[in-house]
């Protein structure tokens, strides 16, 4: 990733103008993009990014705390990323659909911090949630004209390039692979380089690095129900009975916990449409 982004197409979704952050996004040589992701994993450590106020409100499930504090202090590409993290993290942590003009705020912030520092990991990162989690609500007409999912995944890529072991790129990449392969079919999926077996590549890899991290074991069985429970049942239910021993690190994981363990009745029952449709609407 070089100091410049850029994103494919010729307006805004979802509005009839561009703004001051859209602009910033299309500079350069633009990238094609036909479908949307929901990528949910608020990624990285905050330890690096926040002083202890801001990181101890955060470990506890106060966000809009967190977020506040670190907007007191001086504007830095450390705390403008973690402004965003705060955001997004409120957004999971709270449930139901995001509102718009939040995922845009932590798109802002993510941008102003690679105005910054262009090379700045973090900000990559949230940037590459917000954008994603943003096609949620789009039209594919929408999200074809935004370019939101590539983005994303050369967001991520770009980092990997940097940090091949990282647990937190490769488990966004492994959920990346299997939405668009939901998302976009069996054919079109193929045209834009994604599939299953480069999501279990990426999982496997997030997994040897980080095999407590509950965010990502919970993200990927997530999108492997949203794709096809009965086809990855096995993986499913496996990862389930993984999440149900693991130990909660901060508030945000004993949601995720929670939210995983309320699917273990519906995985057990078998009702594999209900199961699918559940997890699709599910962050």
């Amino acid at each position: 990733m070089g100091g410049e982004l850029e994103v494919a197409g010729d307006a805004a979704p979802c509005s009839g103008e561009l703004s001051e952050n859209d602009v910033f996004l299309q500079r350069g040589r633009g990238m094609m993009s036909r479908f949307g992701l929901t990528l949910l994993l608020i990624l990285m450590t905050p330890a690096a990014l926040a002083d202890e106020a801001s990181l101890t409100a955060y470990e506890h499930g106060r966000f809009k705390e967190a977020y506040e504090l670190a907007a007191a202090e001086k504007m830095t590409a450390d705390g403008l990323a973690f402004q965003a993290r705060s955001i997004l993290a409120e957004c999971i942590y709270v449930g139901g659909e995001p509102q718009t003009e939040r995922l845009k705020q932590a798109e802002s912030l993510a941008l102003q911090a690679l105005q910054l520092e262009p090379d700045h990991i973090e900000g990559r990162l949230q940037l590459a949630i917000a954008l994603s989690m943003q096609t949620r609500t789009m039209s594919l007409n929408e999200i074809d004209r935004s370019g939101y999912g590539t983005l994303s995944r050369e967001l991520a890529e770009g980092i990997l390039e940097e940090d091949p072991d990282n647990p937190w790129v490769n488990g966004f990449l492994s959920v990346w692979h299997v939405e668009a392969r939901r998302v976009a079919g069996a054919f079109l999926s193929g045209m834009i380089g994604a599939s299953v077996k480069k999501s279990e590549t990426h999982y496997e890899a997030a997994m040897a690095a980080d095999p407590t991290n509950l965010t990502l074991k919970w993200q990927y069985i997530r999108a492997l129900m949203a794709l096809n429970p009965k086809r990855y049942f096995d993986e499913i239910e496996t990862g389930l009975g993984d999440i149900a021993e693991m130990t909660s690190k901060d508030a945000l994981e004993e949601v995720l916990k929670a939210r995983a363990m309320s699917y273990i009745p519906l995985v057990q029952s078998r009702k594999f449409d209900e199961i699918r449709e559940t997890a699709i609407a599910t962050l």
